[in-house]
């Protein structure tokens, strides 16, 4: 879900498919999670040219410093698609007893994005969430969502399932109604 001025109702929406989508999204495999954050990088580095543009648009930086933001964001998409291969628990010998490390998927989770590097941001927030299993509600920018949403488009053109990632924008206040219901969260 995508929203340009998001009301409290949007925000639900936006928590309700994050939530239902959630439950699917959290039995695939970390490295099958990892494997759409690598083609997730791959996609975006292909498309440089168009997000640069719009990374250019929105913040007013020169192109050539949004061709590097976009670089950096699919480094950052394709570090923890990397890493998220070699995702398990560990086991620790107690003699006799034993204790484990269980990496399970915590829900949905909120992330807040600023106006200056709103792609950057977004992957920052957005890998590590999904590598592990979350779906994720992305406040993005009510000044700069070009990016943002583009990139929501590009997680489902590689294959992310619908509702895992939700981007809304609006005014700030979004960051306290996502925050004043306990549970949504």
């Amino acid at each position: 879900m995508t929203s340009g001025s998001a009301s409290d109702a949007d925000v639900d929406k936006a928590v309700a498919s994050a939530h239902k989508a959630f439950q699917s999204f959290r039995n695939i495999p970390a490295a099958e999670r990892g494997l759409l954050l690598l083609k997730a990088a791959t996609l975006l580095e292909e498309r440089t040219a168009e997000f640069a543009q719009l990374e250019s648009l929105d913040t007013g930086k020169p192109l050539y410093e949004s061709e590097m933001d976009v670089g950096t964001a699919a480094d950052c998409l394709r570090v923890i698609g990397g890493i998220v291969q070699n995702y398990h628990g560990n086991h620790y010998d107690l003699g006799g007893n034993f204790a484990y490390t269980a990496r399970e998927p915590l829900g949905v989770v909120g992330g807040i994005g600023p106006w200056n590097y709103p792609l950057q941001t977004a992957c920052w927030k957005v890998a590590p969430s999904l590598a592990c299993g979350n779906a994720m509600v992305y406040k993005c920018s009510e000044y700069t969502p070009l990016s943002t949403v583009a990139f929501a488009a590009l997680l489902k053109e590689v294959g992310v399932p619908a509702g895992v990632f939700n981007v809304v924008a609006g005014a700030g206040r979004w960051g306290l109604a996502a925050n004043a219901a306990p549970g949504r969260f």
